[in-house]
């Protein structure tokens, strides 16, 4: 990435300076054709040496682009990727002096209250010239907010069918458990009949109903284990991997599975043995 900026660009968005120095009054037009690049293009292209009086060339910049000395470092700026993720990007700045035809925004750092600034913004550039275009004024949060809608969103989507896949697995395993404790209710009579406890028949449902999800669980993680090993040694820099998500989601589905094995487990466990048996 390459950008024309001029020398207070960089003060007014707080990037620091590594290494050499900022554009100044020897940049200027017909000179020495000169750039900044960021940390991170110095790190993967420039790393044999100091990047400071080294020459680099954009291509396809123009069909003539000359070659530039490279008079200072900077810190990173940052892009989104498309899976929401904040990376560096490896940019090349050039001084707008030596590029005054490139395209080009203008930046304002201020406090306070900023309900009228777009409009003293506008008034401001009509002043030097009527005939500059100035629609688009906004505030780098509301910038942001733009960039992340998509990412959001996404998030939205893919939340929704999550929950409600867990939704229908929840209702699923407290209909089959309903079902289990209705059929096997005779069986329930006669062992609390012959001795046995409440939380026998408590336990002995819910592991019905546990041990599989149990296994899924253990099944599930394996699997997103080899999905995420694939992941990462197609796509270089991808990161999926998360140990604290994944403690976090097992303990949601272990709430959910207990919160649908409960009422079933406990009919299973209050099975009166005299009324069963007089069914019988």
């Amino acid at each position: 990435m390459s950008n024309a900026v001029s020398p207070e660009f960089f003060g007014l968005l707080r990037t620091p300076v590594v290494k050499g120095r900022i554009f100044d009054l020897r940049d200027q037009l017909g000179g020495k054709p000169v750039a900044i690049v960021s940390e991170s293009l110095a790190k993967e292209y420039l790393s044999d040496g100091d990047p400071v009086g080294q020459e680099i060339r954009v291509v396809g910049l123009s069909s003539t682009s000359p070659w530039f000395t490279i008079v200072g470092v900077v810190g990173d700026w940052k892009h989104m990727e498309w899976d929401a993720r904040w990376v560096a990007s490896p940019t090349v700045f050039r001084p707008l002096a030596q590029d005054p035809t490139a395209d080009g925004s203008i930046g304002v750092r201020s406090e306070g209250n900023l309900a009228g600034l777009p409009r003293a913004i506008s008034e401001q550039i009509k002043s030097v010239d009527p005939l500059i275009p100035n629609y688009a004024i906004e505030t780098l949060d509301s910038r942001l907010e733009k960039m992340r809608a998509y990412p959001r969103f996404r998030a939205f989507i893919v939340s929704f069918f999550a929950l409600t896949a867990l939704a229908i697995a929840a209702v699923g395993l407290h209909g089959t458990l309903t079902q289990f404790v209705s059929r096997r209710a005779p069986e329930f009579g006669l062992r609390r009949a012959i001795g046995a406890r409440t939380a026998n028949l408590f336990w002995l449902v819910a592991g019905h109903g546990g041990i599989p999800v149990v296994g899924g669980l253990v099944a599930g993680a394996l699997a997103a284990a080899v999905v995420v090993r694939l992941a990462v040694s197609l796509f270089e820099g991808f990161q999926l991997w998360n140990p604290a998500r994944l403690v976090w989601s097992v303990v949601l589905l272990l709430a959910v599975a207990a919160i649908a094995i409960a009422p079933p487990a406990r009919r299973a466990a209050s099975v009166d043995p005299m009324t069963v048996l007089r069914e019988e």
